[in-house]
């Protein structure tokens, strides 16, 4: 945990919707003839779209003690109408309730939850959002990193060995963001202006464990280092003398670094770039058949010129659908097929590398949910600083979230409820983003929800401390 827990100044209660006033029932009218008008009236403001932040933010507040601990990252700001750290709070709030775009961000001022958790005068418009983004100096960066790695590390399982997956990933500029270079970006272009962050995850609960976001420029070797270096002693601080494995995609390699981890004795597995000597050699390669479309070959290093240590194991695949291909490369003698290679200092079964490199497939899902739900790739403003700051926000953001479910399932076993099995963006479309009325009596604070047998299970699930049926 972050601090020592303390109890909230009001007593949250999540209460089923009753109300008193007149109840639309069913007469013979619903059949028959025409229904009497409906009028709209907009003059509620205790509405919430936003009802299922209230456990998850109460949880973040009394568990983690998230608010001194972002007081601690921004340090001395000078005094404002909105504090820096309660700005980027409500900045963490809102994507997390699935809103992405400073301008939509905005427009969240008559949401009286939202208002009354962020503790502030009145919602910040855009260009405070923008500041209070660009305000964290390195140090305060640095720590927001440390916070990142704290709060994924938290619920880690007992292991014997712990394993690091490393993973890139561009982030297209549309326009001339400060740090943006023209690079490779997938799908999306071969030549996009873009920034390119590094982020490392633990296999075994998929939480961030660190992150450095870059400029466009394809990364140093002396950098892919430094920062998986960095990541391991994050790591080590929670789980110490367990042996580390590493699993990097293409962006990684470079000779220096699989000397480093030959060194420090890391076994890994890294995708090995098809350069032109490795084509040659594939193009006649002693591949064996281990599926009907797939093809194995197993090279030593040395024949490389590299390692004798290190093993390349390559995999090609036959292309039945040009518009569909499988993952891989081509080789321009071979077009039937699509080629992959992995650089290996393991001991082990050729399809045992290959199975084990594949599972680093699901350190995907970071970028995937993150950009779907997070609006991981959605950049802020002009300023480096500031897109950087909103990065680093939106992993927070995930680690807060795997962590939650994470705490609402160990709960769930103890006391014997049903659990709900979901990703964040089922439960944010379907939980976080659900509707309430918030209303305040003394000191009180009572959410009304929907009656419903799916809202009752999920809320039982999420916060069975505060559920108080009416």
């Amino acid at each position: 945990m972050i601090g020592k827990a303390r109890e909230s100044p009001y007593v949250w209660v999540a209460e089923l919707k009753t109300e008193k006033e007149t109840p639309v029932a069913r007469s013979k009218s619903t059949r028959r003839g025409p229904l009497p008008s409906i009028q709209v009236r907009p003059d509620d403001p205790h509405l919430t779209r936003f009802a299922g932040l209230a456990p998850l933010l109460q949880f973040c507040t009394d568990q983690l003690q998230l608010t001194p601990a972002m007081a601690r990252i921004v340090g001395n700001t000078s005094k404002r109408t909105h504090p820096v750290h309660l700005v980027l709070i409500a900045f963490l709030m809102a994507n997390l309730a699935g809103v992405h775009r400073l301008r939509h961000i905005e427009e969240l001022h008559d949401d009286a939850l939202l208002n009354k958790l962020s503790r502030l005068k009145h919602w910040p418009v855009k260009k405070v959002f923008s500041r209070a983004l660009a305000q964290l100096s390195e140090p305060a960066i640095t720590k927001l990193i440390d916070l990142i790695a704290t709060i994924g590390l938290t619920d880690i399982p007992h292991m014997t060995s712990a394993i690091l997956d490393g993973d890139t990933t561009p982030l297209v500029c549309y326009g001339t963001q400060e740090g943006a270079q023209f690079g490779y970006c997938g799908k999306l272009g071969r030549n996009r202006r873009r920034h390119f962050p590094l982020v490392a995850s633990l296999a075994a609960n998929r939480a961030v464990v660190s992150a450095k976001y870059r400029d466009g420029s394809s990364p140093k070797a002396e950098e892919v280092r430094d920062f998986l270096i960095d990541a391991r002693e994050r790591l080590a601080k929670h789980v110490p003398d367990v042996p580390v494995m590493m699993r990097l995609d293409s962006g990684f390699y470079s000779k220096l670094l699989t000397t480093w981890m030959l060194t420090e004795d890391i076994h890994f597995a890294i995708a090995f770039p098809l350069q032109a000597h490795l084509k040659k050699t594939l193009a006649n390669g002693p591949f064996s058949t281990i599926d009907e479309d797939i093809d194995i070959a197993i090279l030593n290093g040395e024949y490389l010129h590299l390692d004798q240590r290190l093993r390349v194991v390559v995999i090609r695949r036959v292309v039945h659908d040009p518009q569909a291909p499988p993952p891989g490369k081509t080789i321009a003698s071979h077009p039937r097929y699509r080629y992959q290679a992995i650089l290996s200092s393991l001991d082990w079964d050729g399809v045992d590398i290959w199975r084990f490199y594949n599972d680093r497939g699901d350190c995907e899902r970071i970028f995937k949910v993150g950009r779907q739900s997070l609006g991981l790739g959605c950049l802020v403003g002009q300023s480096f600083r500031a897109n950087e700051s909103a990065f680093l926000l939106r992993l927070l953001a995930f680690n807060l979230d795997r962590l939650f479910a994470s705490h609402c399932a160990s709960e769930a076993a103890d006391i014997a409820i049903v659990p709900v099995r979901e990703g964040l963006m089922s439960r944010q479309r379907r939980y976080y983003r659900s509707l309430g009325r918030l209303v305040e009596h003394g000191h009180q604070l009572i959410l009304r929800i929907s009656p419903s047998r799916l809202a009752r299970c999920r809320w039982a699930f999420y916060a069975p401390h505060i559920l108080r049926p009416a």
